[in-house]
């Protein structure tokens, strides 16, 4: 009997496809990013007037509703090894605010070019930088991580990491299988 370490780890039950696995790796930059973009807009950003509808969709709705999708519906796991793929996103959009705002794109009003008042790179730099800074190790990574509990504790996932169960479509019945 000859024991490989190849033949000793292989998965006892077939891989989601790249489609699924794409689906998780968006779903992990969307939830935690909305939830990012929801507690920094309200509490940096918003001028203390009644907020318009179109304020309240884009910085409250849209984020519950991917929360509740991604959570509740779709079940869709969130990876601690996810949070790189997520961090490099959130540096993605400050240097896109900086060079937004470094060439000047403008944000499709008339009254100022900055993506968020907060972030006005071309005005106070070093409160735009230490804001980012701010957001970049301790906003983010909360959020990340708040996301990530939220997914486990939802009552389908194993604290200890394991994968969700899936449903097998049977001839006569369904089954459930675990994916461990």
């Amino acid at each position: 009997m000859v024991l490989s370490l190849s033949s000793c780890c292989k998965p006892t039950t077939p891989s989601p496809s790249i489609l699924v696995k794409l689906a998780w790796i968006l779903y992990s930059i969307a939830a935690p990013g909305s939830l990012v973009v929801i507690l920094l807009y309200w509490s940096l950003d918003w001028d203390g007037e009644a907020p318009g509808y179109y304020n309240i969709m884009k910085h409250g709705i849209a984020g519950a509703m991917v929360w509740f999708d991604g959570l509740v519906i779709s079940l869709i796991p969130v990876r601690i090894k996810h949070f790189f793929i997520f961090l490099v996103y959130a540096i993605a959009f400050l240097v896109w605010s900086y060079l937004h705002s470094y060439y000047e794109i403008g944000n499709g009003t008339y009254e100022d070019d900055a993506l968020y008042d907060v972030l006005r790179w071309n005005g106070d730099q070093m409160s735009a930088l230490t804001l980012s800074v701010v957001v970049l190790t301790v906003v983010v990574p909360l959020c990340y991580f708040l996301v990530w509990s939220l997914s486990l504790a939802s009552g389908i996932c194993k604290w200890d990491g394991s994968r969700r169960p899936t449903v097998q479509k049977g001839s006569s019945s369904d089954t459930y299988m675990s994916m461990a």
